[in-house]
């Protein structure tokens, strides 16, 4: 994780469909409030894996990226994963 940072995002993006990893300190209604973000921003949740241990959580997303989305590369949904988990 980075200084300062409570979260590491890496996202892969190959074609339409990107995979997301987010190692993270836990949070109350985390899981709940990123898979809302990331619907309004057109990245359809299709695959979801959590893992957690002593106050990390490890989350692995397998993502579609919708016609519309507004994002075109996998540093720009990374900004938009931070921004979410950084507004909890």
């Amino acid at each position: 994780m980075a200084a300062g940072s409570s979260a590491a995002v890496e996202v892969s993006l190959v074609g339409g469909h990107a995979s997301i990893k987010i190692r993270s300190e836990k949070k109350q209604r985390q899981l709940l409030e990123l898979v809302k973000g990331l619907q309004r921003l057109c990245l359809s949740v299709l695959h979801l894996n959590v893992n957690t241990d002593e106050g990390t959580a490890v989350y692995s997303l397998g993502v579609k990226v919708e016609d519309g989305c507004k994002m075109g590369s996998g540093d720009e949904i990374a900004t938009a994963v931070y921004q979410i988990l950084g507004s909890l």
